[in-house]
C-alpha cells in the first residue's frame, strides 16, 4: 500500500509538515510526503488562464502522482480560519482536470497549530469538502498545543494513542478499498 503525505503549507517550518510526517510514520503504508512549497510559483487560477495556457506542469505531474497512491494523510494549517491560498490554489487547479481527483480513495484530515484550536475551524470545512473532491473521509485529527504534545519528534500519550487509532483506521480502510484493474 502507498500513502501520499500532504502538508498543505509553503512554511519551511511547518507545524502541519512534522505532524502529517509523524502520522505517515504511524501507517504501515509506505508513504511518500510532499509540501506545498513546490506549487509557490503556480499561477493562480483562473478559467481565463486554463483556457489561455492550459494546465500548469506541476499540476499535471501531481494530478498523475495522486493516481498512483491508495490514500492520503492530509495536513493543513489553518490560515484566517480558513484553507491557506498555497493549498487552495492547487485543489482549484486540480479539480479542474477532474472534480474527484483524490479518486474515491481514503484520506485523513489533519491540523495542528501552537495555539489551543488546532486548526479545528479550518478542519470542519475541509471535511465537508473532501467529499467532493472524491476522497472517502476516514477520520480527522486537530492537535492543539503542537509544542505540548511533540517532544524531541515524538507525540506524547494520549495524543500518540487517539493518533495512532485514526491511522490504524485509515490503514484498514486502505487494505478494504478495492484496487482498480486497468482494462
Amino acid at each position: 500500500m502507498k500513502v501520499l503525505a500532504i502538508a498543505g503549507s509553503n512554511s519551511r517550518q511547518s507545524l502541519n509538515k512534522s505532524l502529517v510526517a509523524y502520522a505517515a510514520q504511524l501507517s504501515q503504508a509506505e508513504a511518500t510526503l510532499i509540501d506545498m512549497r513546490s506549487f509557490d510559483n503556480t499561477p493562480l487560477y483562473s478559467a481565463e488562464r486554463q483556457q489561455l495556457d492550459g494546465f500548469p506542469a506541476e499540476i499535471k505531474a501531481l494530478y498523475e502522482q495522486l493516481q498512483v497512491y491508495d490514500g492520503f494523510l492530509l495536513a493543513s494549517p489553518e490560515h484566517n480560519g480558513s484553507i491557506p491560498a498555497v493549498l487552495k490554489n492547487v485543489i482549484d487547479w486540480l479539480s479542474r482536470i477532474d472534480m474527484k481527483f483524490f479518486g474515491n480513495k481514503p484520506l485523513v484530515l489533519l491540523s495542528t497549530s501552537p495555539g489551543p484550536n488546532g486548526g479545528q475551524t479550518n478542519l470542519k470545512t475541509m471535511s465537508s469538502l473532501v467529499p467532493w473532491w472524491g476522497a472517502q473521509l476516514i477520520d480527522s485529527y486537530s492537535l492543539g498545543n503542537f509544542h505540548q504534545h511533540m517532544l524531541n519528534g515524538e507525540l506524547q500519550n494520549p495524543e500518540r494513542e487517539r493518533l495512532f487509532a485514526i491511522v490504524s483506521r485509515f490503514d484498514e480502510a486502505l487494505q478494504s478499498t478495492p484496487v482498480l484493474q486497468a482494462a
